[in-house]
C-alpha cells in the first residue's frame, strides 16, 4: 500500500499539542497497517490514505483519513484526533475506552450512536474513529432555528433535541455510580470557584450575593441526586445529527458528577448560542428555548417531576457561570478589545439578568417540590 501526500503545514500546534511531519508519517504508516482489521478483509494492493485537516472546530488538531483503493473507490473514512495528556488523564485513551463502552451498548444502527472506535495509538496520542454522517447540531440550529420556521422544521429540531436527551440518559445509565447529596461540598466549591473567576471580570456584587443566598438555601436541604461519568461539554457542538440518528463525541472526562451537570449545560448552551454575521438575521432564541422541553422528555423518558425540575433549576446556576466563562475564553482569542466588550455587555448585563432569573426559578421550583414554603 502507498500513502498520498499530507496536505499540512510542517508543524501544527494547538493547546500544547505538537504534530510535526515525523509524527504524521508514523501515523500514516500505522493507519495503513491497521486498515485490514477495520475493514475485516484485506485491503487491495495500491490502497492509499489521504490525510488532511478535518476542517471543523476543535480544541486539538484533528485530521480526516480517507482510504481509497487503486480504482479510487472509497474504502473507509476515519477521523484522527491528537489529544494531550493532562496530569493522569490521557484524554485520547479515556475517550477511546468510553467510545468502546458506548458503541457496545448502543450498537451501530440505532437512532443513538457514537463514532465507531477504531484504535488509540498510545505512542502518538492519536485517537482513531470512523467518520460519522450528519452535521454538527449547532450548525443545524443556526440554520434552521428561525423566526417563521415551518412545522416540519420545528418538529425535526424537536426530534433531534429529544434524541440528544435520550443519548445522555443512556450515557448516565451506562456509567451510573450511585447517589450523593445534591448540594454538598463539591457543589459549593464549584460554585465559589466559578463566581470568583467571573467576579474578577466584572460580575456585579448584588448578583453574586443573590446566587450565594440561593446556594446557602439549597445547601441546607437533604436532597440526593444520582451521579455518573460526566461528559463535561455536552452541547450541540459535540453532537452530529441527521434525520436518521445522533452521534455524540468528546467523551474525554475521567470523573463522575451529579447528572444534572450535563443536563443543564446542554440546556444553557442551547439558550446562549451566539450567531454571527448573516446568521443573526431571522435567528430565533424562542425557537431554541422551545427545544428544552423535548430534550428533558428525552432524558427522563417523560415530563420531569417536581423534584427533577427543581434540581434542573438549581444546577442551571453553575451551568450559566461555566458557559459565560467558556464564551469569554472563546471571545478573548479575538483580542483584548473583544474581551473588554464581552465583559462590559455579557458579564455585567446579560448574564446577571440570566442569573437573577435562574435564582427566582429555583425559589419557585423549590416551593413546588416541597423543599420550602
Amino acid at each position: 500500500m502507498t500513502a498520498a501526500p499530507v496536505n499540512l503545514s510542517r508543524t501544527a500546534r494547538e493547546d500544547g499539542v505538537v504534530v510535526d511531519t515525523a509524527r504524521i508519517d508514523a501515523l500514516r504508516r500505522r493507519l495503513l497497517e491497521r486498515l485490514d482489521a477495520w475493514l475485516d478483509a484485506p485491503a487491495p494492493p495500491g490502497t492509499t490514505c489521504r490525510l488532511e485537516p478535518l476542517g471543523e472546530p476543535s480544541s486539538y488538531p484533528v485530521l480526516s483519513a480517507d482510504f481509497a483503493g487503486p480504482d479510487g473507490a472509497r474504502l473507509l473514512r476515519a477521523v484522527v484526533k491528537f489529544a494531550p495528556v493532562f496530569e493522569e488523564n490521557n484524554e485520547g485513551r479515556t475517550e477511546y475506552e468510553h467510545l468502546v463502552r458506548m458503541h457496545r451498548r448502543l450498537g451501530p444502527h440505532g437512532a443513538l450512536r457514537v463514532p465507531r472506535p477504531l484504535d488509540f495509538f498510545e505512542d502518538l496520542d492519536a485517537l482513531v474513529t470512523e467518520r460519522v454522517g450528519g452535521e454538527r447540531f449547532n450548525r443545524v440550529l443556526l440554520r434552521e432555528a428561525r423566526r417563521g420556521a415551518g412545522a416540519s422544521a420545528r418538529e425535526r429540531l424537536a426530534r433531534i433535541a429529544g434524541r440528544c436527551g435520550a443519548w445522555l440518559r443512556e450515557w448516565h445509565a451506562e456509567t451510573a455510580a450511585g447517589e450523593v447529596p445534591a448540594f454538598g461540598a463539591p457543589w459549593r466549591s464549584t460554585l465559589e470557584r466559578l463566581l470568583d473567576r467571573l467576579s474578577t471580570a466584572g460580575l456585579p456584587r448584588p448578583v453574586r450575593r443573590d446566587v450565594e443566598a440561593t446556594a446557602a438555601r439549597l445547601e441546607a436541604l437533604e436532597v440526593a441526586a444520582p451521579i455518573a461519568r460526566r461528559h463535561g461539554d455536552y452541547g450541540p457542538q459535540n453532537v452530529h445529527a441527521s434525520d436518521e440518528a445522533v452521534w455524540v463525541f468528546d467523551l474525554n472526562y475521567p470523573d463522575d458528577a451529579v447528572v444534572h451537570v450535563d443536563v443543564t449545560y446542554f440546556l444553557v448552551t442551547l439558550e446562549t448560542m451566539a450567531p454571527r454575521g448573516r446568521a443573526v438575521l431571522g435567528f430565533s432564541r424562542e425557537a431554541l428555548a422551545a427545544l428544552g422541553a423535548p430534550f428533558l422528555r428525552g432524558y427522563f423518558g417523560r415530563d420531569p417531576d417536581a423534584t427533577e425540575r427543581a434540581l434542573v433549576c438549581a444546577y442551571r446556576i453553575p451551568a450559566l457561570l461555566a458557559r459565560c466563562l467558556k464564551q469569554r475564553r472563546n471571545t478573548a482569542v479575538r483580542g483584548a478589545a473583544a474581551r473588554w466588550a464581552f465583559d462590559r455587555w455579557q458579564v455585567r448585563r446579560v448574564y446577571p439578568r440570566r442569573l437573577t432569573a435562574a435564582c427566582a426559578a429555583v425559589a419557585a421550583a423549590g416551593r413546588e417540590a416541597g423543599w420550602w414554603r
